[in-house]
């Protein structure tokens, strides 16, 4: 397993060491996660067909899941808030 701790290391990884998956939280530092994906997606970096998994902690919408997808993730994972 290979952890990038924001935006460009996670495009580097997928160029230079490309995974079959990736799970993306939508609000890393530097390169947003939407932008990792688009990358992804539309550039080839490492493997285009990779499956993209969004982590965010931001409230499920209609909105939201749009937007994910729509930049080229496969499915995401909503983390639950603890109060």
């Amino acid at each position: 397993m290979q952890i990038g701790r924001d935006g460009t290391q996670a495009l580097a990884l997928f160029r230079g060491s490309p995974p079959d998956a990736g799970l993306l939280d939508i609000d890393i530092p530097g390169v947003s996660g939407y932008e990792v994906a688009r990358q992804i997606r539309r550039t080839g970096a490492g493997r285009a067909h990779a499956v993209l998994i969004a982590v965010t902690g931001r409230t499920a919408s209609l909105e939201t899941s749009a937007e994910m997808f729509d930049a080229g993730f496969d499915c995401y994972v909503p983390i639950p808030w603890i109060s």
